[in-house]
C-alpha cells in the first residue's frame, strides 16, 4: 500500500519544466564513504572541504578521500554550520559542539554541552544552527542555545520549535501553536502576521535581495516582503506540499532548491517558476531527501536517506537517456521547429521541447542506421527499408536502405548512398528513386560542392559529375587511417580521419593535413558540425572542441566541454544547433547545452591533506594550520604528502602539479595522483607547493606547507666543533710525526755520517798512509803499496755504494732487497769458483724500514764475504724464507770453521751481531774448526 501511495504521489508531481533534461549527478553510496546510510546535513568549510552530518558522526570529503569523525551521545549529526570565524559547528542527538584539531592537526570534535549551567538538561535533537550578531544559535525542539565567548544562554520554548529561518537579515524561529517570532538576543518577540503560521510547521526559508521565501507543510511557499506575508499561488507549489517539504537551500542570487521526503528535489527561481525536478526517475538515489546544501560551484549536495548525491545544477549541461525515455545510442539527430528527433539503435524518439521534458517513441520504427532532414520532414533508414517521417507520422517509401543522405535547402533533389551506389530522389517524392552510378568503393559520406558530387571512401576523396564521370581522385596521406566525415564548412571541404583533419586547398589541388595552433595534429577526428555564426564543433582526441571558422591556424577550445561524452566508451556522433542551444548525440543518449558559451569562473582551494614520514607516521592531519613549525630529525627524511582540490565536478579527474622549494628545480608534470613521495631529503628549510586543476583546466588556489629537516648528528654545530678539535689533534699529531720524521732523517744523516766515518774514513786513512809510504820507499818496493792503495780505494767505493743504495727510496721494498742479495752472492761465489745453492723466497711484500734494509744487507754481505775470504769452503748454501712474522736468513758453508774464542775483536763476526742488535734481530753462529760455519739471523717483519 505504501508503494502504491508513493506512486500516486509521484504521479502528481508537476512537470511544467520543459527542455531541461537530467542534470549531471555524482553519487556516493554508503559503501564508498564507509558510514551509515542516512545523511542529515552538509556544509563546506573555508578550506573547500565538504562536511556531511551522518547518523554515525561527521564525514569529511576533500575531493579525493573520506574521513570519519565520531560524535558522542548517539553519534547522529543532524545539522552543520560553518561560521564566519571558519569554525565548524555541529548539532546532534542531545549534543552540540565544534570541530577542532589535535596536536597533529587531525580534526576532532569538542562538545559545548559542558558549558551549560544545567548540565543535566535534556536537549533532544539539535536540528538547526544559525550565526547572528557574533553568536552561534543551536536550536533543538525545546530550546535555543546561544553560544558566545564560551558562554551559553538558553531560550526555552513555550511549546516546541521548528527550524530557524533568516528573514531580512533577522533571525526568526517558529513555535508550534504560536507562529513565527523574532529572536532578539536571548528573548523572543512576536512579529506582525507571524501568528498565521501557528497551526503550520516551518521547515526552512531563503532570502533574496527583494524578498524572503518561507516553506511550510500547509501553505507550501509564503512570500515575506516589506513586512507582509503573502501566499504564493501556483499549481506546482500547491502540489509540492503533498511531497512533504523538509529542507530548502539557496543556490544563487535567483534560484533555490527544495528537498522533500517523497518527491526528491525541486528547483525553482525566486519568482517561483519551477525549473527542474530531480527524483528517482531522473537518477536520484532516493526521493527521501533530508537536507540540501549548495557549494561554491553551485553544486547541490543532497543528504539522502541512502547515500549522498551531488546535483551539478551549476553546470550548463544536462542529459537525456533512458531516464528520459530515450533508449539506445544516437545514430541520427534533427530538429524541426520545437520538436527534436533522435534516431537510435532502438528506434526513433521525439520530444517537443516547449511542452515536454521526456522523449516519446515514434511507432513503426526500429533500428535507425541513417537519417537526414529534408525540409520539414525526416528521411530515415532501417536495416532493410527507408521511411519518411512528417510530424510524427511515418510512411515507408522504399524497401531499400541508405547510409547517408544529403540535401541542401532550396534544391529539388535528395542524394543518398547505399554501399558504393549513389541515388537521387525528388524532395516531395522520395519513393521515385533514381540510381545514378557506382563510386567504385564504399562511401563514408557524400556532399555537393560547386555542382560536383564529392564522396569520401575508406582511403580517399573522389569527385564526380552528376552524370557519374570521375573528375578527380584525391588520396589522403598513407597513414590517414579510417575516414570519418566529409563536410563543407564555410566553403571549405574538410575531411576527418583516424589520424587527423584535412582541408582541400584549391591552389594546391590536394588535401592538406591541418595543425592546431600549438603545432600538434588533431589525432582521431570523429565528427564535425557547423553551427550559428560560423561556430564549429569537432570531436577529436576523444574530446569535444569548439572554434570559430575565422581562426587560422585552427585554434580550438576544449577544456570547458570535458563533461560532454565523458563516460567510458561514450562517443559523440551527431550535433545539431538550435538558436543558442546545442544538442550532442552519442552512445549513451543526448547531452543538452543551453547557450553557446561556457565559462567556469569559480575559485576553489587546493589542500594538503596529510603529511607522513617514512610512509606511515602521520605528522600533519590536514585540518587547520600547525601551531608550531614542523621540524623533523634527519632520519625522518622519507616523506609522503597527500592533497586534494576542492572542485567537485568529476573530482576523480582533478590533476595536480607539485614543487618542493629547496629541492625541485621546477613544477612537476600534471597528474591525477593525489600524493607525492620524496626520499633522501637533505637538511634544510623547505616549502611544499601544490597546484590543482579541475576537469575544465581551471587551476585552484595554490596550497603550501613549510617544514624543516635537521642535519644528521655528524653535520651539526657541535659535530663541527668536534671535527675542529679532531683536525687540531690530527694537525698536532702530524706535526709531531713530522718532527719525528725530521729527527729520524737527521738520525739517518748522523748514522750515514757515522758510517762514512767508521766504514770509509779508516780506509781513506789507509790510502793516505800507503801513499806516504810510496813516497818513502825505493822504486822497486813501491808496487806493493800501490796495490794496497788500489784495494783500499775499491773497498771505499763498495762501502759508499752500499750506503747510497740503502738510503735510495727506489730500493725500499723487500723484493728489491732480495734481488740484490741474490745477485751479490751469486756473483761473488762464482768469481771464487765456489759451488753454491741459493733459495730466496718471493713471497715477501711491502717495504722494510730503511735502517732494517741497510743493516740486513750489510749483515748478509758480511756473512757471504767472510765465507768466501776466510772459510776455504767449496760449497755455500744460502736460504732466506718467511716464517710467520719473521724473515729467517741461513748461510751454511763447508769450510774449515774457527774457534770463536780465538777470533779477534775487529773481525766481521762482531759486526754482524752489532748490526742485528740495532734492528732488533737475533743472530746465531754455529762453528767449529774443520766443521764449517752456519749463520742464522731472525728479523721481525
Amino acid at each position: 500500500m505504501l508503494r502504491i501511495f508513493i506512486a500516486l504521489l509521484l504521479a502528481s508531481i508537476p512537470h511544467q519544466v520543459f527542455g531541461q533534461g537530467v542534470p549531471l549527478m555524482t553519487h556516493f553510496s554508503p559503501e564508498e564513504y564507509d558510514a551509515h546510510r542516512q545523511n542529515w546535513a552538509a556544509a563546506q568549510g573555508h578550506d573547500g572541504k565538504m562536511y556531511i552530518g551522518n547518523s554515525a558522526g561527521i564525514l569529511i570529503y576533500d575531493g579525493s578521500n573520506w574521513q570519519h569523525l565520531s560524535v558522542s551521545t548517539g553519534n547522529i549529526v543532524r545539522t552543520l554550520k560553518v561560521a564566519s570565524d571558519s569554525l565548524i559547528y555541529y548539532g546532534g542527538q542531545n549534543e552540540f559542539g565544534v570541530v577542532q584539531h589535535d596536536s597533529l592537526n587531525n580534526p576532532i570534535v569538542r562538545s559545548l554541552r559542558n558549558t551549560l549551567v544545567a548540565d543535566t538538561l535534556e536537549l533532544g535533537p539539535v536540528s538547526s544552527i544559525k550565526e547572528h550578531d557574533n553568536a552561534i544559535y543551536f536550536q533543538s525542539s525545546n530550546h535555543i542555545f546561544i553560544y558566545t565567548e564560551n558562554r551559553i544562554d538558553v531560550i526555552e520554548a513555550e511549546t516546541s520549535f521548528t527550524p530557524m529561518v533568516t528573514l531580512d537579515n533577522e533571525l526568526h524561529v517558529h513555535q508550534r501553536g504560536i507562529g513565527i517570532m523574532r529572536v532578539d538576543g536571548a528573548t523572543l518577540s512576536a512579529i506582525p502576521g507571524g501568528e498565521q503560521f501557528s497551526g503550520s510547521e516551518v521547515y526552512g526559508g531563503v532570502s533574496f535581495d527583494d524578498k524572503n521565501l518561507i516553506f511550510t507543510r500547509d501553505f507550501g511557499i509564503t512570500v515575506y516582503e516589506n513586512g507582509n506575508f503573502e501566499d504564493a499561488d501556483n499549481e506546482w507549489i500547491s502540489q509540492i506540499s503533498d511531497q512533504l517539504v523538509w529542507r530548502v537551500a539557496k543556490i544563487d542570487s535567483a534560484t533555490f532548491a527544495i528537498g522533500t521526503l517523497l518527491g526528491g528535489v525541486f528547483i525553482a527561481d525566486k519568482d517561483l517558476n519551477l525549473l527542474n525536478v530531480v527524483n528517482e526517475q531522473k537518477g536520484l538515489q532516493t526521493n527521501l531527501v533530508y537536507n540540501l546544501f549548495t557549494d561554491h560551484e553551485n553544486n547541490i549536495w543532497a543528504a539522502l536517506d541512502n547515500g549522498i548525491s551531488i546535483i551539478h545544477y551549476g553546470q550548463p549541461l544536462s542529459t537525456y537517456g533512458e531516464r528520459s525515455n530515450l533508449y539506445g545510442g544516437v545514430t541520427g539527430l534533427e530538429k524541426i521547429g520545437s520538436r527534436i528527433y533522435a534516431g537510435t539503435t532502438e528506434g526513433l524518439f521525439v520530444m517537443d521541447t516547449e511542452v515536454e521534458d521526456e522523449f516519446r517513441r515514434v511507432d513503426n520504427v526500429s533500428r535507425v542506421v541513417g537519417m537526414g532532414r529534408i525540409a520539414d520532414e525526416i528521411l530515415l533508414s532501417e536495416s532493410n527499408r527507408t521511411i519518411r517521417v512528417f510530424d510524427e507520422h511515418t510512411e515507408i517509401v522504399s524497401d531499400q536502405n541508405f547510409h547517408n543522405v544529403y540535401y541542401q535547402p532550396g534544391q529539388d533533389s535528395v542524394y543518398t548512398t547505399n554501399g558504393s551506389g549513389i541515388y537521387r530522389s525528388p524532395v516531395k517524392f522520395p519513393e521515385s528513386t533514381e540510381y545514378l552510378f557506382d563510386a567504385g568503393s564504399r562511401i563514408a559520406e557524400l556532399l555537393l560542392y560547386q555542382n560536383e558530387i564529392w564522396v569520401l571512401t575508406d582511403t580517399e576523396v573522389r569527385t564526380f559529375s552528376k552524370q557519374g564521370e570521375t573528375l578527380h581522385i584525391f588520396s589522403l596521406e598513407h597513414d590517414s587511417g579510417v575516414t570519418r566525415f566529409l563536410k563543407n564548412i564555410g566553403g571549405r571541404i574538410v575531411a576527418g580521419t583516424d589520424w587527423g583533419m584535412y582541408i582541400y586547398d584549391e591552389n594546391e589541388g590536394s588535401f592538406i593535413r591541418q595543425r592546431r595552433h600549438d603545432g600538434s595534429g588533431f589525432g582521431q577526428t570523429y565528427m564535425m558540425s557547423e553551427c550559428q555564426e560560423q561556430d564549429l564543433w569537432l570531436r577529436a582526441r576523444g574530446k569535444m572542441m569548439k572554434a570559430s571558422l575565422n581562426d587560422d591556424p585552427w585554434e580550438f577550445t576544449d577544456t570547458p566541454y570535458q563533461l560532454i561524452g565523458s563516460k567510458a566508451n561514450d562517443t559523440i556522433y551527431k550535433i545539431i544547433c538550435d538558436d543558442d542551444n546545442t544538442w550532442f548525440g552519442g552512445a549513451y543518449g543526448l547531452y543538452y547545452m543551453p547557450g553557446r558559451d561556457w565559462n567556469y569562473q569559480t575559485e576553489f582551494n587546493t589542500s594538503i591533506t596529510r603529511f607522513y614520514v617514512n610512509r606511515d607516521s602521520l605528522i600533519y592531519g590536514g585540518f587547520g594550520t600547525p601551531e608550531e613549525s614542523i621540524v623533523l630529525p634527519y632520519d625522518d627524511n622519507q616523506l609522503r604528502f597527500t592533497f586534494a582540490g576542492a572542485s567537485y565536478i568529476k573530482p576523480g579527474d582533478t590533476e595536480y602539479s607539485v614543487m618542493l622549494d629547496g629541492f625541485d628545480n621546477d613544477w612537476g608534470n600534471w597528474t591525477t595522483e593525489d600524493f607525492k613521495d620524496y626520499t633522501n631529503i637533505r637538511e634544510g628549510s623547505y616549502t611544499l607547493r601544490v597546484r590543482s586543476r579541475n576537469i575544465y583546466g581551471i587551476e585552484g588556489n595554490e596550497a603550501s606547507f613549510a617544514f624543516s629537516i635537521l642535519p644528521p648528528w655528524y653535520r651539526t654545530y657541535w659535530a663541527y666543533f668536534l671535527y675542529l678539535m679532531a683536525i687540531g689533534a690530527v694537525l698536532f699529531t702530524a706535526h709531531h710525526i713530522r718532527v719525528r720524521q725530521i729527527l729520524k732523517i737527521q738520525n739517518i744523516r748522523n748514522r750515514i755520517a757515522d758510517d762514512l766515518h767508521d766504514e770509509v774514513s779508516a780506509t781513506l786513512s789507509s790510502i793516505s798512509y800507503f801513499a806516504k809510504a810510496v813516497e818513502r820507499q825505493p822504486a822497486e818496493k813501491r808496487g806493493r803499496f800501490v796495490s794496497l792503495i788500489s784495494e783500499s780505494a775499491d773497498d771505499a767505493k763498495d762501502k759508499i755504494t752500499d750506503i747510497i743504495w740503502a738510503i735510495n727510496p727506489k730500493h725500499d721494498d723487500w723484493q728489491g732487497l732480495m734481488a740484490k742479495c741474490r745477485r751479490f752472492a751469486s756473483d761473488l761465489l762464482e768469481s771464487k769458483e765456489i759451488r753454491h745453492h741459493i733459495d730466496i723466497t718471493e713471497e715477501l711484500v711491502g717495504k722494510p724500514d730503511v735502517e732494517v734494509r741497510q743493516h740486513f744487507w750489510l749483515i748478509f754481505k758480511e756473512i757471504i764475504t767472510n765465507s768466501t775470504r776466510h772459510s776455504e769452503a767449496t760449497q755455500v748454501n744460502i736460504s732466506i724464507k718467511k716464517t710467520g712474522k719473521k724473515i729467517l736468513l741461513i748461510v751454511q758453508d763447508n769450510g774449515k770453521g774457527f774457534n770463536t774464542n780465538l777470533v779477534e775483536k775487529g773481525n766481521g763476526l762482531h759486526t754482524v751481531f752489532q748490526r742485528a742488535e740495532k734492528i732488533g734481530a737475533k743472530a746465531e753462529l754455529k762453528t767449529e774448526e774443520e766443521f764449517g760455519v752456519r749463520w742464522s739471523v731472525h728479523v721481525d717483519l
